[in-house]
């Protein structure tokens, strides 16, 4: 509740309300995300990107035989596999890149799921506290997509023949699919790129960003993706962001009162000496 009030009280003040680009998501010929300098599936991250690479894995282990795969494995579980996941500190900003086989939504026996929130426990201590909205769709209640919330409810995953919403076990692993209800703090563009990497057609990344605040800094910052069936889930933990540092110009210290009279006894001198030349 403590964290919940204090960005209910400095987060409007800090964050603007209007949408943002912050800048274009962009790859090249070979796949590498030029603004991060990172390339996906290689499994390697720069300095200053912390990452965690899910291809083809889940930390949930699936009933049924299934294991550590996006559910239900194969071809069907391939378009819930979330592969990768990247954040970093640009600035005034927090930068989360997401690598998934699907654009927004995927469909399993007719049934149709959308990729969550970006939920986010500040601190690390088990509750999300923020949430970037990912999709309109998401919350039925005039929730936009890429505003970043103070989060007052959330969301269970979808309620739908396929999805794992019954099992206690998966639901307790995942904890919130989406936000519910809350606060708008501020709003930036979801940025979205497509591409086919090497056995992984049509692979879709997303950039999301928020603003960091006063209350940010110094926090662990705990992000989690889930699909809303459940069936596949990443997360990350991007440590304690600082204060950049501020080099500070000072002035030279003014001279003691002795130094003072000697200075002006040498100006003195000075003009005395000027006044003679000129006679």
């Amino acid at each position: 509740m403590f964290k919940k009030m204090v960005w209910g009280a400095c987060g409007l003040l800090v964050l603007g309300l209007g949408v943002n680009n912050a800048s274009a998501l962009t790859l090249n010929g070979v796949g590498e995300v030029t603004d991060w300098g990172l390339t996906p599936f290689t499994n390697t991250a720069p300095a200053g990107v912390t990452a965690t690479y899910g291809n083809n894995y889940s930390p949930i282990n699936y009933p049924n035989g299934i294991g550590h795969q996006p559910s239900p494995g194969g071809t069907t579980g391939e378009k819930f596999d979330l592969e990768g996941l990247y954040a970093r500190r640009d600035g005034n900003q927090v930068q989360v890149l997401l690598v998934s086989s699907s654009l927004f939504q995927a469909t399993a026996n007719g049934y149709t799921f959308n990729l969550g929130d970006l939920m986010i426990d500040v601190g690390n201590d088990g509750s999300f506290d923020l949430g970037v909205v990912t999709q309109t769709s998401n919350a039925n209640n005039g929730l936009v997509a890429g505003g970043l919330y103070d989060i007052t409810t959330t969301r269970g995953l979808q309620e739908k023949p396929g999805s794992y919403y019954q099992n206690s076990s998966v639901v307790n692993q995942i904890g919130a699919w989406a936000v519910q209800s809350g606060t708008l703090l501020g709003q930036h563009d979801i940025l979205t790129q497509s591409f086919s990497y090497l056995g992984e057609a049509n692979t879709w990344l997303y950039e999301f960003a928020f603003d960091l605040t006063d209350d940010l800094l110094y926090e662990d910052l705990r992000m989690q993706f889930a699909w809303g069936c459940g069936n596949d889930v990443i997360s990350l933990v991007l440590e304690g962001l600082d204060i950049p540092t501020i080099t500070v110009f000072e002035l030279p210290p003014a001279p003691e009162p002795a130094s003072a009279l000697l200075g002006a006894m040498g100006l003195g001198g000075l003009l005395l000496a000027s006044r003679r030349r000129r006679a």
